[in-house]
């Protein structure tokens, strides 16, 4: 009668366990399918995904290095207590017929031994990684460094440059070995900056704009040029996975190029005389009144004003004062003056193409769920109109060859660069050619 219950027993448990174990790999498979799904498939098809296993700067060769050895001594600390466990579970397992063993307890030399061991561990890992810590805080990355206002949206990022006066997003540009200091910042809710290749993670928090309370910041010196890919690493609603963005380096010259190209003043359509919404500016040049730009510029202003900013459109300034572009804390979407250049749109996530830039503009919800960017009902044809005005904004292809060449290259440029993609293929065409000896 008692081994009829023990059996019972013992087959109670065993499927609790198994509908235990069920219910994990459930659980793990759901959660794996709503994040994927909560992405969208034009960030996958660019295989734009933050790299872990390289590094370009003198903080993140730290952190590997540190890392590197925390994993090995885990391994070691894995592989001595699983054997331990294994060896006393085979040596000692108890046979049929063998008494109840002598229950000892209190051995005051095991119970130092395995509380010392582990403690002394945490002390050395704490100790090696307070010096990681302090890598962002070098003396070098004090001089001169390029400041760079790094604010969290949701789902977005915005970098303002305000040595230079002007803020983009998504895309950060930095010269090569020069430090490099972001502050962060966010506009809504706790966002984390991380490029694994450049810099640790670090939070930006809610309430720390322009240095106040709580501002944190993080300092690199990239080492090389290319295209290196972060990612907001702190879960911040639905669309964390695709708050991404992209942190450019190129050389020195390169980037002032950019940098003073972005902070020129763009130019707006002048309308004829008796056109109520008048705006003139003789450097655009007179615009037929019927062109795709006027007409755009009329669209945008309708709705698309209410939530972005165009420098010079939305910029407060006193008469006679040098017209400076407002911040995009002082409004829901992104500065979109130098839209034309960024090869990705929507936090990252959307590939700037002509079919990728008229669908996001028509059903933003589509490409990225939960988007706080609403449908604003235009027509194609109207889309291509705002398009074509935002267009007229593009920087020389001079200035943007370097920054779309840089490596990786993106598999795409935007329709205001389609010349510049292809005279960039044939250059790769070419240097193909000369490389297996075909160009001789």
């Amino acid at each position: 009668m008692q081994n009829g219950s023990d059996n019972s027993s013992r087959f109670g448990a065993r499927l609790v366990s198994v509908l235990m174990g069920l219910a994990l790999l459930v659980g793990l498979a759901l959660a794996a399918w709503i994040s994927f799904d909560a992405i969208p498939d034009s960030a996958w098809q660019t295989a734009r995904q933050p790299a872990i296993d390289d590094v370009a700067s003198p903080l993140t060769r730290e952190l590997d290095d540190f890392y590197q050895i925390v994993f090995y001594m885990a391994v070691a600390v894995f592989v001595l207590v699983e054997g331990l466990i294994l060896y006393a579970a085979f040596r000692f397992r108890r046979k049929p017929g063998d008494p109840m063993p002598k229950q000892v307890h209190g051995d005051n030399r095991a119970e130092i031994a395995w509380t010392l061991a582990p403690t002394l561990i945490v002390l050395l890992l704490a100790y090696m990684g307070y010096g990681v810590m302090q890598q962002r805080f070098v003396t070098e990355y004090d001089q001169d460094p390029l400041v760079v206002n790094a604010t969290g949206f949701q789902w977005w990022w915005e970098f303002d440059y305000p040595e230079a006066g002007f803020a983009t997003s998504t895309e950060m540009v930095v010269p090569v070995n020069r430090p490099v200091r972001v502050m962060l910042e966010s506009h809504d809710v706790l966002h984390s900056f991380w490029v694994p290749e450049l810099a640790g993670k670090y939070d930006a928090v809610p309430g720390a704009r322009d240095g106040g309370a709580g501002q944190n910041s993080i300092s690199f010196v990239a080492e090389r040029t290319g295209r290196f890919e972060g990612q907001c690493a702190e879960l911040c609603g639905t669309q964390h996975a695709g708050m991404r963005f992209t942190v450019i380096v190129v050389e020195e010259e390169e980037y002032q190029a950019w940098a003073d190209a972005h902070a020129e003043m763009v130019s707006l359509p002048e309308l004829p005389e008796d056109d109520p919404e008048t705006t003139p500016n003789e450097s655009y040049g007179v615009l037929d009144s019927d062109s795709a730009e006027v007409r755009g510029y009329k669209y945008f202003m309708a709705r698309c004003i209410t939530c972005h900013l165009v420098d010079g459109v939305n910029t407060r300034v006193a008469e006679g004062e040098e017209i400076a572009p407002v911040r995009s804390a002082d409004t829901p979407g992104p500065n979109v003056t130098r839209m034309a250049a960024r090869t990705f749109l929507a936090g990252g996530v959307v590939a700037h193409t002509g079919v990728g830039a008229q669908t996001w503009v028509r059903e933003p919800g589509t490409l990225k769920i939960g988007s706080n960017m609403a449908a604003m009902g235009y027509t194609d044809a109207e889309i291509d109109d705002i398009l074509t005005w935002l267009y007229s904004f593009k920087i020389d292809d001079d200035v943007m060859r370097p920054v779309y060449a840089a490596e990786p290259r993106p598999d795409h440029l935007p329709p205001a660069y389609e010349e510049l993609a292809a005279e960039l293929l044939a250059d790769d065409s070419v240097a193909e050619a000369d490389a297996h000896g075909e160009g001789e």
